[in-house]
């Protein structure tokens, strides 16, 4: 169903209705307006208190730990930018939360694709993100010019329900329930809620990323945003005076970049995974940083699964350097402050095996009033590393639509990229007037 754009009178006067209204609007039913034939919106909520899975109840998350770590790599590759950060873990929030609402065939690729069926992949994401927010706190604080002594990881999500939008209650429950999602109710055809989105983007990310990548359509019917922002203090700082200059080798040759330079006896280990060499760089507490470097002459990103599925688990990994080794471990790493640009995940999603979302899928877990498919579904990250620790953000947007998807068109691609022939002619006749061969334009 196709509705005419919004505009600020339309969206005015809805406001004017539900104000008016306000006392006999349900929560979860659509109602007419006091005295006129057009409706009021209803704002949905879920019913379920947030109640999260325990990390030892949830039998399935080593899988979808394992899922996580493939979607990361899926994310990398297909990133056509020099510098590349993403967020596998929120990505696989969103999917999840998106999933929650998949049937059928659809509900059986979710399965496959985030590595375990249904009620155990909610349980096992509901207990992971239980477990990491244990270390919430002010997004900002995180994101901050000095780095906290305690690491702070903000995690939030929210989903937009279109006002046209008629969800389905167990769906909007287990958001609350288990995720513990934001719902809001919003016009999501009005120009004006991009907005909304932005403003949850820049607070949710304390400002390092600081705008939505979604565009709000009069189709849409649902808008899911995922943030995390991480930031924390080294165990063992580089020093300021040991910064400087050094060469770094690029894919357009050697440049000189700003480096830091330490050593450590007892904070950091050293481990091989077939020729990739790894420094593991612990945080005040709870976390680490995973500095891996591939062989000589291979992509960062076209690390084997093997070699993540090693640094989480330990299995397949050969330590050259322990922890507590007195050997000295000399670390040279430069100072980083990435923002790629925003991730398009249309292309990882089919590579593992969501691109139906795309075409025609089965959502109506969400709504059974009209069918819904994925039109829009962005990543957009932030990384700074520097002598004292580290900062990293992400937001994952999916949009949803009403409707069918807009079958491809057929197209013929003829590029003039080597040599060819001009031929200018009279059409009447038909006569040939002039010739040319470009070879070398």
């Amino acid at each position: 169903m196709t509705r005419p754009p919004a505009t600020a009178a339309s969206a005015t006067g809805r406001r004017r209705v539900a104000l008016a209204c306000a006392a006999g609007v349900v929560a979860t039913a659509l109602v007419a307006a006091c005295g006129s034939g057009s409706p009021a919106t209803a704002e949905h909520r879920g019913e379920a208190s947030y109640q999260p899975a325990e990390l030892g109840e949830a039998s399935a998350l080593p899988g979808v730990l394992a899922a996580n770590d493939e979607l990361g790599l899926a994310m990398l590759t297909s990133a056509e930018t020099p510098n590349v950060v993403v967020s596998p873990l929120s990505a696989v929030v969103a999917l999840a939360m998106l999933g929650e609402g998949a049937r059928s065939e659809t509900a059986a690729a979710f399965d496959d694709a985030l590595g375990a069926p249904g009620a155990e992949r909610t349980a096992a994401v509901s207990a992971l993100r239980a477990a990491l927010l244990e270390h919430d706190g002010d997004p900002a604080a995180a994101a901050g010019d000095t780095r906290p002594e305690e690491p702070i990881l903000h995690l939030a999500t929210r989903a937009l329900l279109d006002d046209q939008l008629v969800p389905g209650q167990d769906y909007l429950d287990v958001l609350s329930g288990s995720y513990d999602a934001a719902i809001e109710t919003v016009d999501l055809g009005d120009p004006a809620t991009k907005r909304t989105l932005d403003a949850w983007v820049k607070r949710e990310t304390g400002g390092l990323i600081e705008e939505s990548a979604l565009t709000p359509s009069t189709d849409m019917r649902l808008a899911l945003q995922d943030a995390i922002v991480f930031g924390a203090s080294w165990l063992a700082p580089f020093s300021e005076t040991a910064t400087y200059e050094e060469e770094f080798e690029t894919a357009d040759g050697v440049r000189e970049v700003p480096t830091m330079h330490g050593d450590s006896a007892w904070a950091w280990s050293v481990t091989d995974i077939d020729g990739w060499r790894s420094v593991r760089m612990p945080y005040t507490e709870a976390f680490v940083a995973d500095l891996v470097l591939p062989p000589d002459g291979v992509d960062p990103a076209d690390a084997p699964l093997e070699v993540l599925t090693a640094r989480r688990t330990g299995d397949g990994a050969t330590q050259v350097v322990t922890s507590d080794d007195p050997t000295i471990v000399v670390v040279s790493v430069p100072v980083l402050d990435l923002e790629p640009e925003t991730l398009d995940l249309e292309p990882v999603l089919e590579s593992v095996g969501l691109g139906e979302l795309y075409g025609t899928p089965d959502l109506s877990g969400i709504t059974t009033t009209e069918p819904l498919f994925v039109s829009q579904a962005f990543q957009q990250a932030r990384l700074k590393l520097d002598q004292e620790g580290t900062v990293a953000a992400a937001v994952t947007e999916i949009g949803a639509e009403a409707g069918a998807a807009p079958m491809p068109e057929e197209e013929v691609e003829v590029r003039f990229d080597r040599p060819f022939l001009i031929r200018l002619a009279h059409e009447e006749t038909s006569a040939t007037l002039f010739l040319a061969a470009v070879r070398e334009p």
